[in-house]
């Protein structure tokens, strides 16, 4: 029986209605003529007014870094007695080269491009045609239990009919046992009667015999009697002679004799005939029995014949329950036939449909390795195209400074914004390398090729669709795609160029701000600095103890003169900026975190004076969490189990061990950066259910960069117990804490012991994890039993 679905009547002549959004697309891609060149007119308008506002805002922010540089200039200057010279303008030659890499690069990108899309338009065709052969399967699911369901109830409704044909055979059976009964008892009546028919011909020839004899003997009794008779006659007469008494007495003795006799005769025959009454009775009783007999006869019989026929009526019964059976058992075994094909074809269905999807997941695999690598490529491109905009800019003796922006359209300003994003993260790149060669004490050409910082690759602008007269609705519809790219682009930024203005000011985490710094000052905060980051290496010993705190309160101190946060500065709670709230934190009432994982382990840390914790051992009870308050849960460590990591960055036989990338010089966790073989990589969230971190991408000589926040209720020393596979460093709220010794490795989670300073409220913790090869992976914790 073939299943059949029809589709509705009303689907196929009602279609469903369009979205708003759809209804109000296909309204405005029929406008036409001056209705729409107005409306297009007035939004350029605002959207050109709108577009200058924040090309402006980059301005102010690009003046302000410029600001700041040569702020730190000067305090490079007073601290190291040198200048920061930059490194020397590329020749033309040079320029040219790098300008036919970024067009190389632009081409790779979009050659890239068009093979990730190729590949996800081939997965798309592979998932759409594996959902095709799931459907199929789905459908062969649903006629396989349909089939099933007939099989069972076929096989149930053979069962049944054997099941009938036996109570068939049985009733049978029975029909002939009680009709072989009917006629055994038939039989035995039968010669019951016959032996009655024969008791009652005895007895009535015995009647006759003894009712003949009987009359004989009444014959004898009344020759008897005449004798007697006369004999009584005579003895009477010859009484009367004396003569003859003597005779006649004789004659009276034989009259006694012939009296007596007749008696006696009498009797007999009396005998006789009451034996005769009583044969003639036994006969009629025979008689009687025979009637009754026969009549049971017939009864028997007619039972017999009827048990006969019912024992033939069950034989028929029963050979067609069998036969009805049999159908149903053949017409079951048929089904299981297409059962069996049908399960051959499901499997053949869900193999291509696994196959297939097997394949788009390559293919989109392979689309998102080609997605990756041109993103890559195109930062390398978009990296490239700003320094030759820098390099042009330079031979054009031109900073931008006084350029009108008010005379130029979107395209324009939008080039503009992207030139000052370039200026932006090239400041701030000499501003961070200024610091890192005061820290080590080190040339500045050396720390700027150290110092990395990533500028987003930012599309090109469509300025046929910008520029062009709008007529008609389709042209409307791209010329506001193209304005919102704009907008999105330029407040991604902003955002980036605020981070970075934010991070070269160092502001306190209330949003105060402070950079004047004396020569002293910056050296102090060099040396502190360059103590820290000393006293943070740790040797090759297991188990390597160091206390931090005084250094990093005097980091803290020398930070705070110059407008940085201390160890007593309120943090600011909640999710970091620019990270939704719910994946890695919610901030509650009264501003503390609470985990992921769980409720908020807010656990009790007891200050427990100096001295050096107990060892990590077996069996210590560990909480993952981010929060640590007075009157939290009793434990003995606790390992923080919400971080964003981002890698793998390359480090080719370790070559980049030294080399800082982009987290090291801000964390924005919005941002995607060149890493490994050119492959693109964004922070992306992930939650630990042990205290071992480990990246899921894993590539040997890499390193990644692990970042969260810990909330402590106030400003604390503690210590903390890091382990690492292979070489790792830890940051807490900016301050070098650890460095592991400068060997490949495997984990230990008590490599290393140090006590730190916690301030109060939110803590920032940055881990650089390397992997030489294999594995790798890193813990941190933080000992929360007084220390005794």
């Amino acid at each position: 029986m073939a299943l059949v679905t029809l589709t509705p009547l009303k689907s196929i002549i009602i279609p469903p209605p369009p979205s708003l959004e759809e209804a109000e697309q296909n309204r405005i891609e029929r406008m036409e003529g001056d209705k729409v060149e107005t409306a297009a007119e007035q939004i350029r308008e605002l959207r050109t007014a709108d577009v200058l506002l924040s090309v402006e805002d980059l301005k102010q922010i690009r003046d302000e870094m410029a600001a700041i540089e040569k702020v730190k200039q000067e305090e490079f200057e007073k601290a190291t007695g040198k200048k920061m010279e930059p490194p020397p303008p590329m020749d033309e030659k040079a320029l040219a080269q790098l300008k036919a890499q970024a067009e190389s690069k632009r081409k790779e990108t979009e050659r890239l491009d068009g093979k990730s899309r190729k590949a996800e338009e081939e997965a798309d065709r592979l998932r759409k045609d594996a959902e095709t052969k799931a459907a199929e399967s789905k459908d062969a699911v649903d006629r396989e239990k349909q089939l099933v369901d007939e099989i069972k109830r076929l096989r149930k409704e053979a069962h049944d009919k054997r099941r009938e044909a036996s109570d068939w055979e049985g009733k049978r059976q029975t029909a002939e046992r009680e009709a072989q009964s009917s006629e055994n008892e038939k039989n035995q009546k039968q010669n019951q009667a016959n032996q009655l028919k024969d008791q009652a011909q005895r007895s009535s020839d015995e009647a006759k015999r003894l009712e003949d004899e009987a009359g004989k003997l009444e014959q004898e009794v009344n020759n008897f009697r005449d004798k007697e008779k006369l004999a009584r006659t005579e003895s009477d007469e010859k009484k009367k002679d004396s003569a003859t008494r003597q005779q006649a007495d004789q004659k009276a003795q034989e009259a006694n004799q012939l009296r007596d006799q007749a008696n006696q005769t009498e009797n007999r025959a009396r005998q006789i005939s009451d034996q005769a009454k009583n044969s003639r009775k036994k006969e009629t009783e025979s008689k009687t029995g025979l009637e009754k007999v026969q009549k049971e006869i017939a009864d028997k019989e007619k039972t017999a014949a009827e048990k006969r026929e019912s024992q033939k009526n069950a034989g028929t019964k029963k050979v067609s329950a069998e036969t009805e059976a049999v159908r149903l058992d053949q017409e079951a075994n048929k089904l299981e036939q297409d059962l069996q094909a049908l399960r051959q074809k499901k499997n053949e269905l869900d193999n291509a449909a696994n196959t297939a999807n097997q394949i788009a997941q390559q293919k989109r695999s392979e689309s998102e390795e080609a997605n990756e690598s041109a993103r890559g490529a195109e930062i390398q491109a978009n990296n490239m195209t700003s320094r030759v905009r820098r390099e042009e800019k330079l031979r054009s003796r031109t900073d931008g400074k006084n350029e009108d922006l008010a005379q130029k359209d979107i395209s324009d300003l939008y080039e503009s914004a992207r030139s000052m994003e370039d200026d932006i993260t090239e400041i701030y790149r000499n501003i961070r390398a200024a610091e890192l060669a005061m820290i080590r004490n080190m040339q500045f050409k050396d720390a700027v090729k150290m110092t990395d910082v990533a500028t987003p690759p930012r599309p090109d602008l469509d300025k046929v669709a910008l520029e062009k007269k709008i007529t008609n609705g389709r042209d409307f519809i791209k010329y506001e795609k193209e304005l919102q790219k704009v907008s999105q682009e330029l407040g991604d930024m902003l955002s980036l160029a605020n981070n970075l203005r934010g991070a070269a000011q160092g502001l306190t985490e209330d949003g105060k701000e402070g950079f004047t710094v004396s020569g002293d000052l910056a050296k102090e905060m060099a040396g502190a600095l360059g103590k820290l980051e000393g006293q943070a290496g740790a040797s090759k010993e297991r188990g390597d103890m160091k206390d931090m705190t005084g250094l990093m309160e005097n980091a803290y101190e020398t930070a705070g003169a110059m407008g940085k946060k201390g160890s007593e500065g309120e943090g600011k709670a909640g999710a970091p900026e620019g990270l939704p709230g719910k994946e890695i934190a919610n901030g509650d009432g009264d501003g503390k975190f609470k985990s992921v994982t769980s409720e908020p382990w807010k656990l009790n840390h007891k200050e427990g004076g100096g001295g050096s914790p107990r060892l990590y051992k077996q069996g210590d009870m560990v909480n993952l969490s981010r929060s640590i308050s007075k009157d939290g849960e009793p434990s003995d460590w606790l390992f923080l189990d919400s971080w964003y990591v981002i890698g793998p960055f390359p480090n080719p036989e370790r070559r980049n061990i030294n080399k800082l990338f982009p987290p090291e010089t801000v964390v924005d966790l919005d941002a995607s950066y060149e890493g490994m073989n050119g492959q693109m990589v964004r922070w992306t969230f992930m939650q630990t259910g042990s205290p071992l971190l480990a990246p899921a991408r894993q590539k040997e000589y890499a390193i990644y960069y692990f970042s969260t926040e810990m909330y402590s209720d106030e400003a604390r020393d503690i210590w903390l117990l890091i382990g690492s596979d292979d070489q790792s460093k830890l940051w807490i709220n900016g301050q070098l804490v650890w460095k592991s010794a400068d060997i490949q490795k495997t984990w230990n989670i008590d490599e290393g012991y140090r006590k730190v300073r916690l301030a109060k409220g939110v803590n920032k913790i940055l881990v650089r994890l390397e992997n030489g090869w294999h594995s790798c992976g890193v813990s941190l914790g933080f000992y929360i039993r007084p220390v005794q």
